[in-house]
């Protein structure tokens, strides 16, 4: 229930008020809540996990003052999917729960056929010795002819340095919309740093305020660094809404 809070920009006590028959700890498929958007705005009907969604093991790294974690989230679905938020667990070495956080996805939108990282960080102190499991939460197809996302390309990456330690690395790219294109008066460019064996070791978005017109491309720079391993790979995402 918080992460459903979370992703639609209001607190938990609010989503309680506005579903006061609901147990938070036990949200089922199928489960339909009020989402209160103020006194002057209809209430919306959200359903809770209605698909299934799949990921890659969560990784988390030890970080100043507590763990950040990062699990890959894969769109295998023949639409876009948004409001993607899971529930990150570690565990010691008996099984134990030491900690718990929500993670959520730094875009709305995973593209068809594209992967995105939730993430979160779990503040305390921890040894090295836990283990952490994902599980989605909250994920739902993008509607047909939805009009909320504009269809942004961000496929011209034009050069990717990473350091001789692999801790960083730079990308210059261009984003850009078609012709027909409404204009995207907000931009989000993700870089999202993977390692050898293909996990997740890094993210960085920066915004674009400045809108973006129809049939204008525009150039970006945006440094990612690792959590973790050596930096291998880079990829980039953009989302863009009218």
């Amino acid at each position: 229930m918080l992460a459903i809070a979370l992703r639609n920009g209001i607190t938990l006590e609010e989503l309680q008020a506005a579903n006061p028959d609901v147990n938070p700890r036990a949200l089922s498929v199928g489960t339909e809540l009020i989402i209160p958007y103020g006194e002057n705005s209809p209430s919306i009907p959200v359903t809770a996990t209605p698909i299934s969604i799949e990921t890659r093991s969560a990784d988390c790294y030890l970080v100043r003052d507590g763990v950040s974690c990062l699990l890959l989230v894969i769109n295998d679905k023949s639409r876009p999917l948004e409001n993607i938020s899971a529930q990150i667990i570690l565990y010691d070495q008996d099984g134990e729960i030491i900690a718990e956080g929500i993670a959520i996805t730094p875009l709305n939108l995973i593209p068809v056929d594209e992967e995105l990282p939730v993430t979160v960080f779990i503040p305390g102190s921890y040894s090295e010795e836990f283990s952490a499991v994902g599980t989605i939460l909250t994920g739902g197809r993008v509607p047909k002819n939805d009009e909320r996302y504009l269809n942004i390309w961000s496929a011209a990456i034009d050069r990717t340095e990473i350091s001789e330690d692999g801790s960083h690395a730079v990308i210059n790219g261009a984003v850009g919309l078609p012709r027909n294109s409404p204009s995207g008066n907000l931009v989000w460019i993700l870089a999202i740093a993977y390692d050898s064996q293909g996990r997740a070791v890094g993210v960085r978005k920066i915004e674009q305020s400045t809108p973006l017109l129809p049939g204008q491309s525009r150039e970006f720079e945006i440094a990612v660094y690792s959590l973790g391993s050596q930096i291998s790979e880079v990829t980039v995402l953009a989302e863009a809404r009218p």
